[in-house]
C-alpha cells in the first residue's frame, strides 16, 4: 500500500544516539487516538528532495530506514510492494508533498499548508497481506485499520533543499481523516505530537513519479 497510490486516489535526520545505550532516539514523538485506537508517532529518519517547485518527503518510524527503502515504498508502480519493515504496526508515518516550494514552507492551522502533510497510521492488530480490491487492484494492504488524515491544529516550518538537507519542525494536536478502506465517515483524531529533525536529501525520490 504505497503513499503514491493513496495520493493519486484521494486527491530523518538520523535518529540521535543515546549517550549510554547507543540506541536510536526518535526525533518527532507523540500518540494519536482515533476511535479508541492508538497510533504511536516515533519518527526516526526522514528523506526528501525538491525539483521543479515541488518538495517530496517521507518521515519514517523505522530507525533503520534509508533512502533506497523510502524510494521503493513511494515509487509509483503497478507492481505490488510489501511495506512490512517500512511501515511498523501501531505507528503513524508522515508523507510530505508541497507544491510551489521555493526553499521555505510553514504555517499554523492553515488548511492550505496542512494539505502538504499526510499522516498514515497502521492501527490495531494486523499485518500487510497481498489482496485484490476494487476488482483488479492487487497490492499489499494492512489487515487492521488503516487511517489517513491531516492535522487541523498545528504549526510547522521547513527550509533547505536544492541538494541540501531540510531542517523540519512540527507540533500538532488535532486531525481530520478517515478509515479510507472501510468507509469515508469522518474519523477525527487527537493527541500531542512534536519535535524537530533534519530530513535527509534523497535525490532518488525525484524518480518516484510524484514530482
Amino acid at each position: 500500500m504505497r503513499p503514491s497510490s493513496l495520493l493519486l486516489s484521494v486527491l530523518l535526520a538520523c535518529g540521535g544516539k543515546g549517550e549510554d545505550s547507543g540506541a536510536p532516539v526518535p526525533q518527532i514523538t507523540g500518540t494519536v487516538t482515533i476511535d479508541g485506537l492508538e497510533g504511536e508517532v516515533a519518527l526516526y529518519r526522514g528523506f526528501g528532495m525538491n525539483a521543479g517547485g515541488v518538495m517530496l518527503g517521507y518521515l519514517s518510524s523505522n530507525p533503520d530506514a534509508d533512502c533506497d527503502m523510502i524510494y521503493d515504498y513511494l515509487l509509483a508502480s503497478d507492481e505490488p510492494y510489501d511495506p512490512t519493515g517500512t511501515v511498523l504496526p501501531g505507528t503513524c508515518d508522515l508523507f510530505l508533498r508541497f507544491s510551489n516550494y521555493s526553499g521555505e514552507v510553514g504555517g499554523t492551522d492553515d488548511p492550505v499548508a496542512a494539505a502538504g502533510i499526510v499522516m498514515n497510521c497502521a492501527l490495531g492488530d494486523g499485518a500487510f497481506e497481498l489482496e485484490t480490491r476494487d476488482g483488479d487492484d492487487t497490492d499489499y494492504y494492512w489487515t487492521g485499520t488503516w487511517w489517513q488524515g491531516r492535522p487541523t491544529a498545528f504549526t510547522f516550518a521547513m527550509s533547505g533543499g536544492d541538494g541540501e538537507d531540510f531542517p523540519f519542525s512540527l507540533e500538532m494536536s488535532a486531525y481530520d481523516g478517515n478509515f479510507i478502506y472501510e468507509d469515508m465517515t469522518a474519523r477525527p483524531g487527537a493527541g500531542a505530537v512534536s519535535g524537530a529533525m533534519t530530513i535527509e536529501w534523497c535525490s532518488d525520490l525525484g524518480s518516484t513519479g510524484l514530482i
